[in-house]
Parts: structure tokens; sequence; C-alpha cells
């Protein structure tokens, strides 16, 4: 059992993100092949090619035993561009990058990977090319709906902080884990090397995320510079893969764009975000969000010179049975 201590400070600070984005989700997806029984076993049926092998050289090298991995997302933080994790990954200094790799154990090298364990440049970029297919090929041709899904987890998520607070959120991430203040304690299996590493957050709080492609259940990430810890944890995921309906009922039902403007309005924003997620102008993005507003599916609040948009609870509930 690793038990993370709170402080009043950590709690005040503790917050959710939606996801660090599609370059953590890749790395995650990589670490779940070393799982017996990984969740998103289907996706691996768009690979192609050599991609196969070069994914199972990854997982023995991300993936020491089931129970470890690799850390690399933590490092480069959130970023809503693979391109621009991959570049970090890229400018991270030497010894940065084999800290991450001792600590995971990381021992085994292919060929093709070999002297990534010195955080030699050359096996790096072919890791983040090797990475980047695996994304085009895995990943990015189901982002809407995984991201969609997540943030869907973010909004139930903040529904549960407003009506009952950072200890009531801490006690509804997963089935596995238990808050019994002031310590959230997670289950733990094997040898776990970063063991040493948990405890106190330093007063700089948690960062809670949830994942489609975290296998191993709910883990804990300990950045070394400063930033607050990261607790990523597995939501349920099947139906990504199983069902490709869902996204086309509801463009069936309100039409594509408006659809996707449900979609977005998921994590709510302001109206100039709700029109950068869905790719519409500004005017649309308002006549969008003003027509489901009139349907009863969001709501708009005028703060200062900016309207804020959300879900209703209405809304939420067409979003979820339309991913169901």
């Amino acid at each position: 059992m690793l038990r993370i201590e709170f402080t009043a400070e950590d709690l005040a600070k503790t917050r959710i993100l939606p996801t660090l984005g599609p370059f953590a989700e890749t790395v995650l997806g990589v670490g779940s092949v070393r799982m017996a029984r990984y969740p998103t076993a289907p996706w691996l049926a768009a690979l192609r090619g050599s991609s196969v092998h070069e994914l199972s050289d990854l997982a023995r090298f991300y993936s020491p035993t089931p129970w470890i991995q690799l850390d690399l997302f933590s490092r480069v933080g959130a970023a809503a561009d693979f391109g621009e994790a991959a570049e970090r990954v890229l400018a991270m200094p030497d010894h940065l990058f084999r800290d991450e790799v001792e600590v995971a154990r990381c021992r085994y090298t292919a060929s093709w990977l070999r002297g990534i364990e010195r955080a030699e440049l050359a096996p790096r970029r072919r890791m983040v090319s090797v990475l980047e297919r695996l994304h085009a090929d895995t990943v990015a041709p189901h982002w809407s709906a995984i991201s969609t899904a997540l943030e869907t987890e973010r909004a139930r998520l903040s529904r549960i902080l407003a009506d009952r607070g950072v200890e009531g959120l801490l006690s509804s991430l997963h089935p596995s884990i238990r808050w019994k203040s002031p310590v959230l304690e997670l289950p733990t299996a094997g040898r776990w090397a970063m063991e040493p590493l948990l405890g106190r957050l330093q007063g700089e709080g948690l960062v809670v995320v949830p994942s489609v492609f975290c296998a191993t259940g709910p883990t804990p990430y300990f950045p070394h510079d400063g930033r607050p810890a990261v607790l990523v944890y597995p939501i349920a995921s099947d139906e990504l893969w199983t069902s490709t309906s869902s996204s086309t009922a509801l463009a069936t039902l309100l039409g594509r764009t408006r659809a996707a403007m449900l979609q977005a309005l998921a994590a709510g924003g302001t109206t100039t975000e709700l029109a950068e997620r869905v790719g519409v102008s500004l005017a649309s993005a308002s006549q969008h969000a003003t027509a489901l507003r009139e349907a009863g599916l969001a709501v708009s609040v005028r703060e200062r010179n900016k309207m804020q948009h959300g879900l209703t609870p209405l809304g939420q509930a067409v979003l979820e049975r339309a991913l169901r």
C-alpha cells in the first residue's frame, strides 16, 4: 500500500486535468502491452508492418515489469500537441533522461534502441519516431472520442468537487483508492522502484488525470523539478474500441458541428475556447452555443467581458448516453 500524505496546503492546490495529452496516452499505451490483460488491446489492430515488432521492443524497455514504467510524460508536462511533447523529450538534458531510465530500471534494449540508456540522441530520435508512428496509427484516429471521454470524466469529477469538496473528490477517483484523511492510499503490486520517493507532496498538491491507456491502475508520478505530483488513473474504455456509432448517432441527432460543440462543452470554456476546439469561427461557436442553451443542453454565464459556457445536467446526460 502506497500512502500519500496531504497537508491543508496540498488539499487547496489539488486540481483536475482532463489529459496529459496524446503523447502521454501513447506512452501509456506502450506500457499497457506488458499487462496480462490490458483493456486497450483492440487499438493494436491498427498497427502496421514493423510497428508491431517495434512496439514489443519499446514495451520491454519502457516497462521492465508490468508494474513499473519509464516516466517521460511528467518530465515534459502536459502537452496538447504530440509534436510539442516529442520535441521536449529530445531536448531533455541527458542526465535527466538517464535518471528516469535508472529509476525505472530499464535494462532491455533492442539493437535499434542500443545506447538509449545512456541518453544518446540517435536512439532517442528513433524512439520518438516509432512513438510518432504508433500515435498516428493507433491514438490519433480515435483522439476525438478519447478526448471527449476524458473531458466527460473531468466534468464528473468537477461536479463532485463542487458538491463534496477535495476530500469527496479523492474518495471518488477509483475503486482501489482509499482516502483516510489526511492520507491517500493506493494499492501496489510487485516490487515498485519508486516507493522510496512516495510520501508527502511538499505543499504543491496533486494533479489528478484520467487516462484511457493507463493499464496498471492508479499510478502516481513525482517530478523532480518542483512541479506537483501527478496521479494518473484509468477510466473504462472498452466502448471506445467496440463501438464507432456514438459520435455518428450524436451527429445524426444534432448535426455534425453542433454535436462537436456539445462534446466541447463537457470541459466548459469561453466562446473563443469552444471555437478553437471545434474548429469554427467565433460567430459560429456563439450561434451553436446559443442553440444548445435554448434547447436546455447548455448554460452560459457572463464573467466580466467573457461568456463562460458549460453543459446542463440534461446536456451531460445526453452526451454520456451517446458515449455508452
